[in-house]
């Protein structure tokens, strides 16, 4: 079954909106522009009732779900090229119950290796690492001499994932790990990689650990603060960042981790302090301009720039729709990453040909958020979608 609209509200802003356009057209018919005109005005005036209705929808369906309890969180939606909704729904902390707004910050998960690519590649524009430097030119004690910088980029390197070792049988767990406890456990363990470098892919979260790794051992200063200095600060993110743990003093306006009952705390986790696939903080807002920077080629050349946003080459023929820190969707017209971490999800989607950027932050580990993203993007592609049972 489609969900068009089939619900009294759905129905209701739809005849509204179809109600004014049809007196707009009228008004415009009675003032009489040249004839040239007049299908323009129309068309205009057709396109902008469009746009209104979309997000009416969105703005509808996400107020909907707060009150259920099934969202909270904050949705930023450009379409066209310009801001269609901006809007923050529910708390950023339940305790006291402090409202969300439109600048504040929640932690990005996995959308945080879109940060650590960036910081890479500025050091490949700089010429101070290569794409084709090996893990055996700067940490020569590791068991993966011939392992390429951009093999870690694009997850064909083969390395498990440290995450799934170090909660089942790391000593770290009784403290907080760091980038050094990943690099020993490489070196003593010497796990076998999944498969032969550059012959598959595979998501794992140490390769962009190594690459945090690599930009303290070139730079000879803390990722943290590399990320601030490059790539942050030129861009004006003020409300985005990698904390280093040194300061004691929170950022402000910053949301909490909750389950889904939006009762329970998340509390510190022993990998918190594991940089590069996850730990950055940011608002919507500065997400917008961290998509734009991209698409305009903001710290990096246009040629490094489409590499990194293009699929990657394995072994033989076969691609994969992978970049550098970004998975590209149908017909590589959209370019995205998702994350999540201690009751956080995150969403950012990149449409360049459409002048399209989606963001959606959560911070009560939302149930359906995977399915919401699919509704969001269907309402903005005018296309039909599944009525789910939790929408009602």
């Amino acid at each position: 079954m489609t969900f068009l609209l089939t619900t009294p509200l759905l129905r209701l802003v739809h005849n509204l909106f179809l109600g004014l356009l049809v007196l707009g057209l009228a008004l415009a018919c009675n003032r009489k522009p040249p004839a040239q005109n007049r299908l323009a005005l129309r068309l205009d005036s057709l396109r902008k009732a469009q746009v209104e209705i979309k997000k009416a929808k969105i703005d509808l369906i996400l107020n909907r779900l707060q009150e259920k309890g099934l969202f909270n969180g904050n949705l930023l939606v450009m379409e066209n090229g310009e801001v269609l909704l901006h809007q923050a729904y529910g708390f950023a902390d339940f305790r006291d119950s402090t409202r969300l707004d439109t600048q504040t910050v929640f932690s990005l998960g996995g959308i945080s290796a879109t940060f650590t690519a960036m910081a890479i590649l500025t050091l490949v524009q700089k010429k101070r690492l290569g794409l084709r430097d090996t893990l055996g030119q700067y940490f020569p004690r590791l068991p993966y001499p011939s392992l390429r910088v951009q093999q870690l980029l694009s997850h064909t390197s083969g390395l498990p994932d440290y995450v799934s070792y170090f909660y089942t049988a790391s000593s770290e767990m009784m403290t907080f790990a760091r980038l050094q406890n990943v690099l020993a456990w490489l070196e003593n363990e010497k796990p076998n990689p999944d498969f032969a470098p550059g012959t598959d892919w595979a998501y794992s979260a140490t390769n962009y650990v190594l690459l945090a790794a690599l930009v303290e051992k070139i730079t000879k200063t803390s990722f943290p603060k590399y990320l601030q200095k490059a790539v942050l600060k030129p861009l004006g993110l003020r409300r985005t960042y990698l904390p280093d743990f040194s300061q004691k003093r929170a950022f402000p306006n910053q949301a909490i981790g909750f389950q889904s009952d939006r009762k329970t705390l998340f509390h510190q986790n022993f990998l918190d302090r594991v940089y590069g696939e996850q730990g950055v903080f940011a608002s919507t807002t500065d997400l917008l301009r961290w998509a734009k920077a991209w698409e305009k080629n903001r710290l990096i050349g246009r040629p490094l720039a489409q590499k990194a946003q293009s699929p990657t080459r394995l072994s033989g023929k076969l691609s994969y729709p992978y970049g550098w820190g970004w998975h590209l969707g149908s017909e590589f017209e959209e370019i995205y990453h998702a994350g999540g971490w201690l009751g956080f999800k995150s969403m950012l989607i990149r449409n360049p040909k459409r002048g399209r950027v989606l963001i959606l932050l959560t911070n009560h580990n939302c149930p359906v958020f995977e399915e919401l993203v699919g509704i969001l993007r269907a309402i903005l592609d005018d296309r039909p979608f599944r009525r789910p049972s939790w929408l009602y």
